[in-house]
């Protein structure tokens, strides 16, 4: 979306939330909605509670008694919250009974966003990503981080991480995902270090701290150490369909259940294609912004003290292979929270990025695939 009310484009949202004759209806009642709850039912007039389970219908929740979705129907003065990760379904529900997306239905993390940047100039975002290194112990052709094509692939200076996190910090409140990458991020050197001052210095502002592997590295002890002590969930991507480590992936799984810290694993016969470098989009810039809009990628990148919009693009532009452009990254400053906002939200001074001419995008966008983690011969 292009700008065309820079720092003011959410004020007709901000009121609507602000309004103290609206009554807010939570569908979600679960962690999400309980936590938004606590955090916000002195701020704003809660007056109804749904949720899909049946066996909570008619029951109370936190004084209030729960209906069914069935039961919602639009009404002036009421607007719903969806504190569910259900979003996208809950809105199709909603949009068929009338309802108006950020009108008279928010998104709760949209909802927290709007609030408190208008209310408290607090700025919250839903995640960033921070690339390590270029190093990785895979060759994935299609690896969506490039990492196939950096020639001489480094780590990220340790003292400038450092620097650019306590930047982001300065200016972001609060992050939902905080996500430490590479190529393979257990090839860092300084991971431990990195995972312990965030965690000192940071931990209490965002919900998850994650770090991406592949499996294929044992943990260091100070690494265990510190990710037991500031709960950080490992993501591991496991490609032994593709690539033989089974023994290798179950004991780093051993490992972590040993030290009784938190894991996820995806395995995956495909990934996305996002086309570049080999089979790029070829698109005009009159069409980057519907592509771009249409796409909406949701993993904003930490670089050289700028926040870029996609974190692809980032890395593309690391391994030389996209040129840099301002109009797709912005740059670190604490005086410009509600700006960062309106770009974190998807606004910018041409109404798309660049790297969309090239990249096919996301899902659903884009439902071409690959073979997950095929190797490049050599």
């Amino acid at each position: 979306m292009k700008w065309n009310n820079k720092g003011h484009q959410f004020d007709k949202e901000a009121e609507i939330l602000q309004d103290t004759d609206n009554g807010f209806v939570l569908w979600g009642l679960a962690n999400i909605g309980q936590k938004f709850y606590s955090d916000y039912h002195n701020c704003i007039n809660i007056t109804d509670a749904v949720d899909s389970n049946e066996e909570m219908h008619g029951n109370a929740w936190n004084g209030l008694t729960v209906s069914s979705p069935d039961s919602i129907v639009c009404k002036e003065k009421q607007i719903i919250i969806v504190t569910s990760s259900a979003y996208p379904q809950i809105k199709q529900v909603l949009q068929q009974k009338g309802f108006v997306e950020n009108v008279n239905m928010f998104d709760y993390f949209v909802f927290m966003q709007i609030y408190e940047i208008y209310a408290h100039d607090r700025l919250y975002s839903r995640r960033i990503d921070i690339s390590l290194t270029e190093k990785c112990t895979l060759k994935c052709k299609k690896c969506n981080m490039f990492m196939p094509y950096f020639n001489k692939p480094c780590d990220l200076d340790h003292d400038d991480v450092l620097k650019q996190i306590d930047e982001y910090f300065d200016m972001v409140d609060y992050v939902e995902s905080f996500n430490l990458l590479g190529g393979e991020p257990l090839l860092y050197s300084n991971l431990a270090q990195t995972v312990g001052y965030v965690g000192q210095k940071y931990r209490d502002r965002m919900q998850h701290l994650k770090i991406f592997t592949n499996g294929t590295i044992l943990p260091s002890d100070e690494l265990l150490d510190n990710c037991k002590k500031w709960d950080v969930e490992i993501q591991i991507s496991d490609y032994t369909n593709e690539v033989h480590y089974e023994s290798r992936i179950n004991q780093v799984m051993d490992i972590l259940d040993k030290h009784e810290i938190s894991y996820y694993t995806f395995k995956s016969d495909e990934w996305g294609d996002f086309g570049f470098p080999d089979n790029p989009n070829n698109i005009g810039k009159e069409e980057v912004e519907g592509y771009f809009n249409a796409c909406r990628a949701p993993f904003r990148g930490l670089y050289k003290s700028r926040i870029y919009f996609c974190h692809l693009e980032t890395s593309a532009i690391r391994a030389g292979l996209f040129p840099d452009n301002s109009n797709d990254y912005f740059e670190i400053n604490r005086d410009r929270k509600k700006e960062f906002f309106e770009f974190d939200m998807g606004y910018n001074e041409q109404g798309g990025i660049t790297f969309c001419a090239k990249c096919r995008g996301c899902y659903p966008l884009n439902k071409l695939t690959v073979p997950a983690a095929k190797q490049k011969e050599g």
